[in-house]
């Protein structure tokens, strides 16, 4: 059952993405539902339980370890990201097997997110609601699905910031620079005016760039061309 309800659950933001963001956005879920219906780990997953008797529970979090030690091992930067979506598909499992329910948090009021880390699912679910104002994240790299979704919604994010959710509370004034990457906690109003002011050059540029993005693609010598990227 908690299989079938991630699986409903996955199409429904895969659907969602697809629907806002676009179809290549889209298919980071996609690779979601590959993962939760992959042969090994359901193999893994049923090994655990029948060799050792445990509950589904507790063969998850194994099977989480092992994939985990797996993603750490690789040196490659790309594919140790990818760590993320194999525990962002187990953890949604793991809530599905659980029967106590959870208390819904004020989701309507404006924030800048602070945590340790962002699954894609949960940021897909939380972003695309428009009143996420910025993204602070210990965990992560530019090339994580999280940082990914974010830049496409237009969010600020810094990733891979260490222990930034071990430095901020609740009420505290954050300014989260997402072009150079920089985030202040409790600026003194000096700074805030600065990065106000620099917020709002940063807006009038992208007008310009949508004012752009309008008129024809021609060469020099009046030629029509299609850019690809």
């Amino acid at each position: 059952k908690a299989i079938k309800r991630t699986r409903g659950q996955l199409t429904q933001i895969k659907e969602q993405i697809k629907e806002k963001m676009g179809e290549e956005y889209s298919f980071i879920f996609e690779a979601h539902l590959l993962i939760l219906e992959g042969k090994s780990l359901h193999a893994n997953f049923e090994r655990i339980i029948k060799e050792e008797n445990c509950r589904a529970e507790w063969a998850l979090s194994r099977v989480h370890d092992k994939y985990d030690k797996l993603f750490e091992s690789l040196k490659d930067e790309y594919f140790k990201q990818r760590k993320s979506d194999i525990t962002d598909v187990l953890a949604r499992v793991y809530r599905n097997l659980e029967s106590v329910g959870r208390k819904r948090e004020d989701e309507g009021r404006e924030k800048i997110l602070v945590s340790h880390e962002l699954l894609p699912s949960e940021a897909a679910v939380k972003l695309s609601k428009g009143n996420v104002l910025a993204v602070a994240l210990d965990m992560g790299g530019q090339t994580s699905h999280t940082a990914i979704l974010a830049r496409s919604l237009d969010v600020p994010a810094v990733v891979g910031l260490h222990n930034i959710s071990q430095k901020v509370k609740n009420g505290d004034t954050l300014i989260v620079d997402g072009t150079d990457g920089e985030v202040l906690v409790n600026p003194p109003l000096a700074i805030r005016k600065e990065f106000l002011s620099k917020k709002q050059k940063y807006n009038d540029y992208r007008k310009e760039l949508r004012k752009t993005a309008k008129l024809s693609s021609l060469t020099l010598d009046d030629v029509s061309f299609s850019p690809l990227a």
